[in-house]
């Protein structure tokens, strides 16, 4: 059976370390298989740095994730009717064959920029006016964002605003919408 120790030595200055930690291990022939633990200098100098680009890239990768995070709004529609909608996402469908469909709930609001697709995360959102097509095409919004910037754009696809309220889950077709104002 294989016996682990742990031997702490000091070694004089002119050696250049002053202390180490060596691991060593027998095996059941007796023979002593010294390995060393962690050695100062580049060895350690490596780790520190990996770990602290672990850290900082799980940091960054969790800040930019917003499908985790709930979205409250003031939602006015046609009517003048305003409601509090938590959990807010923009929900469309997409048709893949004559009967089925994929629905998708997304945070952020895909509008057309000239030729481009732009989508615009909800935590970038203060507040979204919408402007009814006069025919049965995609409406215009006027979003501003939390920085102040503002920009006239159409809606890239047809869906609609999707969230809890007080009273169950809520559909709003974007076409139906006037106001959208985050919290």
């Amino acid at each position: 059976m294989a016996k682990a120790s742990m031997v702490r030595s000091a070694q004089s200055p002119d050696k250049g370390a002053v202390g180490s930690v060596t691991v060593t291990s027998v095996n059941e022939g007796n023979q002593v298989n010294p390995a060393p633990l962690l050695r100062r200098g580049r060895t350690f100098e490596l780790l520190i740095v990996f770990v602290s680009c672990v850290l900082l890239a799980g940091g960054t990768a969790s800040a930019d994730s917003d499908s985790d995070r709930s979205f409250t709004a003031l939602i006015t529609d046609a009517e003048g009717v305003v409601t509090e909608l938590t959990n807010v996402s923009f929900y469309w469908e997409e048709q893949v064959s004559e009967t089925a469909f994929v629905p998708h709930e997304l945070k952020q609001v895909p509008v057309r920029r000239g030729a481009g697709t732009v989508k615009v995360r909800f935590a970038t959102i203060k507040e979204i006016e919408v402007e009814p097509a006069p025919d049965s095409s995609l409406p215009l919004v006027t979003i501003t964002l939390t920085n102040g910037k503002t920009g006239a754009f159409r809606l890239a696809i047809a869906g609609s605003f999707k969230g809890e309220s007080d009273f169950g889950e809520m559909h709003i077709p974007a076409n139906s919408v006037r106001r959208i104002l985050f919290k």
